[in-house]
């Protein structure tokens, strides 16, 4: 698929994130900001996502279907989460984490991000999900545990970045 997970600066909402492609947001969701919940006397949190539906099909069909063969072998998972600088993007932590170990790192995916109560100011939470997969054998949890200690220092040492365990 040809698009990209990026934070989105849409005006109703706190935050969120959109889907980009060909340089057009085709999908984009979040948390209703508070002035706009105050508006509609809204006591709990609300989230929405906006579709351009024929924009998603096309690129749908526009996709080369590709096949390849299932992994023989399984990979893992492993969560991050983060406060990081508010200027700092999902592009800026997806080029540190795959300098940790790029042989292993198959995916990088941004699942939440968060600023507000319980947030200092100029900050923001991020949740970040890294699949880790070899291709040669099962990828032992030495070796993911210590691509994922060589992701916590280049994240903390490259972007400032605060680790909450």
């Amino acid at each position: 698929f040809r698009g990209e997970i990026e934070e989105t600066e849409q005006p109703d909402l706190a935050y969120g994130l959109s889907l980009v492609a060909d340089g057009e947001e085709v999908l984009w969701y979040g948390k209703v900001n508070e002035e706009l919940a105050e508006e509609y006397d809204l006591r709990n949190e609300v989230f929405y996502l906006v579709a351009d539906w024929p924009a998603l099909v096309d690129l749908y069909y526009a996709q080369d279907v590709k096949y390849q063969p299932i992994a023989p072998f399984p990979g893992t998972r492993r969560d991050f989460s983060m406060l990081i600088d508010d200027m700092t993007s999902f592009a800026d932590i997806q080029q540190v984490v795959r300098k940790a170990n790029p042989k292993l790192i198959r995916s990088i995916s941004l699942h939440d991000v968060y600023k507000g109560k319980g947030i200092p100011a100029g900050k923001k939470s991020y949740l970040v999900s890294v699949e880790l997969r070899d291709d040669r054998q099962t990828i032992a949890d030495k070796a993911a545990d210590k691509t994922s200690q060589r992701i916590f220092k280049l994240l903390e040492a490259d972007l400032g970045a605060e680790i909450r365990k």
